[in-house]
């Protein structure tokens, strides 16, 4: 619905079209005097005529416009100028008795000026209280265009024309008057011009004012012939306006601006037509390169020896698959596969995953295959992809089988090498205690204490070599096995610890390394294997000897807070390589690359973390080239509560 702005526009009429309608029905007004100059009544009646034919064209014009735009405003005039044509028909119909002119012109002019003066008040008050209240409907005006259209035909027929006709149209103008000036006063618009334009409402109700008064002169008035000339033409001039400014306001105005708005649909028509023109042309165009690239698609698929998956972009589900595919994942028909999503069939590897004979794992209903997929970008566009895939599971499984016999060469040679190492590390403790041996019983014989002694600290460390090596030995089977199993029990680390060190200060002399042991506790009981811990401080302090120059040192420390011990055994030696340190606790490894270069059977410290492992602890080393290494244990009290 059009905004109370709008419905206030529409009472404006141009100020020149008003003077030319005055002008015109002036004119024509004079020209019906000269045709019935004689016969006044018939002027009278023929003005009546012409008032009913343009009612009712009117009326029948106005119709579809009050149904298009739906406006209350409308819908009342619409109303009014349908009473009016009843009332302009009920009057002709009673003058066109054969009844003398003089008698029955007073009764007909009260008759018909008032009751044209009462309808014309009624409409004036419903468009006031129309543009006053905005739009807001007020259901008393109907009762009022009720009663006075009973009162009109009472009177009409009874012939009480002057004194309840008056009352009613003092009434009903009074009000419609003091309602308008006051709402005007109050705005300060009595005026109400918009540049060269009128409002219609203004002129429309200073006739019905003229009408009004001459209506009450002319009871007065002895010229009532002159007085009634000048209200007809009042009354002509009124209508005229009225009905110019319905016909161009209401008819011709809403008619042109539905035909320029059907225009601009109907050109708006026009260039969707073709506009859709075009488009067809170009869906057709399209449709024809769908086409032409579905058959070089399929064409080209069928073909390939290599099997191959057409994959939607949008959604990565499978368009097409030829031949070679269904037959690599053993499916009969492709139904089975198309629109299945990509994932059901194809695993990709993580990048660091990657092998270079695969990089995605292909499902099928047998065994799943590795296999090589690339997607072709040189055939990709916005929605679909051609991925290529390359069956690589025999390849693969070739280098798992080549892998598989390197190791095994790797692992003999390892084997040779350990084989020789054990026979060297076995040979030379054995032939050094044979001499050894040999020589006691010469210096026995001679009484050579000091001889004797020297001879014997040999034997024993030779033998603790031996020892040291058994053990590795026995301990590294029992590994591979599985039957190294702890046996728990609360010790003392620090005295274990430090058993050990003393034992082995001796040996250390002999070699010129200095043995050193610290602690910061006497005393921290954790479950630990008594076996396990004195092998695994005898390998350390042995590695450490065997790796340190003379006048070396060697420090042992415990340091024990927050339910966690530490065992460190730290020497000031040759270092290990960083290449080498993420293979130090590897079974049969050696610094081949080592400056040092002595023989290994490379099982030491592989035993070492075994044993601590079993133990649920842990073991590091930090090492530096020329520096130094220092290895480190470490027990918690928490991990070793179910053994308690």
């Amino acid at each position: 619905m059009r905004n109370y702005e709008e419905i206030e526009n529409i009472t404006f009429i141009n100020k020149t079209s008003v003077i030319k309608t005055c002008l015109i029905s002036i004119l024509f007004y004079v020209i019906l005097n000269l045709i019935f100059i004689k016969n006044f009544f018939m002027l009278i009646l023929t003005i009546r005529i012409y008032y009913i034919v343009a009612s009712i064209t009117f009326s029948i014009l106005l119709k579809p416009i009050s149904r298009i735009y739906n406006e209350c405003i409308i819908k009342v005039i619409y109303i009014f100028s349908y009473l009016n044509t009843v009332i302009y028909i009920m009057v002709f119909i009673t003058n066109t008795k054969m009844i003398p002119v003089l008698n029955i012109y007073n009764t007909y002019v009260d008759i018909s000026t008032n009751t044209f003066i009462l309808m014309g008040e009624f409409i004036v008050y419903i468009i006031i209280g129309y543009k006053v209240k905005k739009e807001k409907k007020d259901n008393t005006l109907y009762t009022i265009l009720a009663i006075i259209f009973c009162v009109s035909l009472f009177c009409y027929y009874k012939q009480l024309i002057l004194n309840q006709t008056l009352v009613i149209i003092f009434f009903i103008e009074g009000l419609s008057l003091i309602n308008f000036f006051a709402n005007k006063i109050r705005k300060r618009n009595i005026i109400n011009i918009k540049k060269d334009n009128l409002n219609i409402i203004n002129i429309y109700l200073c006739l019905v004012i003229l009408i009004f008064i001459l209506s009450i002169i002319y009871n007065f008035y002895q010229y009532k012939y002159n007085l009634i000339s000048l209200m007809e033409l009042l009354i002509f001039v009124q209508f005229n306006i009225i009905w110019k400014f319905f016909a161009t306001n209401l008819i011709k105005n809403p008619y042109k601006n539905l035909y320029e708005s059907l225009i601009k649909k109907i050109k708006n028509v026009n260039y969707l037509s073709r506009e859709l023109l075009v488009k067809n042309k170009q869906l057709e165009t399209s449709i024809n390169n769908l086409r032409n690239k579905q058959y070089l698609y399929t064409t080209f698929f069928r073909f390939m020896p290599h099997p191959m998956i057409l994959l939607n972009l949008q959604n990565d589900r499978i368009l097409f698959v030829n031949k070679p595919f269904l037959d690599l994942v053993n499916i009969s028909t492709r139904r089975e596969v198309i629109n299945k999503k990509l994932y059901e069939y194809i695993t990709f590897i993580d990048e660091d995953k990657i092998n270079n004979n695969y990089n995605a794992i292909l499902n099928t209903r047998d065994q799943d295959k590795f296999i090589n997929v690339q997607f072709l970008s040189a055939y990709k566009d916005r929605m679909q992809e051609i991925i290529l895939i390359e069956d690589n599971t025999s390849k693969v499984l070739t280098e798992e089988i080549k892998k598989q016999v390197q190791n095994k060469i790797i692992e003999e040679s390892i084997r040779t090498e350990f084989l020789s190492g054990i026979s060297h590390d076995l040979k030379t403790p054995i032939n050094v205690i044979y001499s050894a041996t040999q020589l006691e019983s010469i210096y026995m014989e001679k009484t050579d204490v000091q001889a004797l002694k020297k001879y014997s600290n040999i034997s024993k460390k030779n033998c603790i070599s031996l020892i040291r090596l058994t053990n590795n030995l026995i301990d590294s089977s029992k590994i591979n096995s599985g039957y190294l199993i702890p046996r728990l029990e609360k010790l003392n680390v620090v005295e274990v610890v430090e058993d050990v060190v003393t034992s082995l200060v001796d040996y250390s002399k002999s070699n010129y390394t200095e043995l050193i042991f610290n602690t910061n506790t006497e005393e921290c009981y954790f479950n630990l294997d008594y076996e396990f811990m004195q092998r695994i401080i005898l390998n350390l302090i042995s590695n450490s000897i065997k790796f340190t120059s003379h006048k070396g040192r060697i420090d042992v420390n415990i340091e024990y807070e927050n339910n966690c011990v530490n065992i460190s055994v730290k020497d000031n030696g040759f270092g290990i390589n960083k290449e080498f340190i993420k293979e130090a606790f590897t079974k049969y490894s050696t610094d081949e690359k080592a400056a040092y270069s002595k023989k290994e059977t490379g099982i030491g410290l592989f035993v070492v973390k075994k044993l601590v492992e079993l133990q649920h602890g842990n073991i590091d080393v930090q090492t530096e080239l020329g520096v130094g290494t220092n290895i480190i244990i470490q027990f918690k009290r928490e991990s070793l509560n179910e053994y308690e």
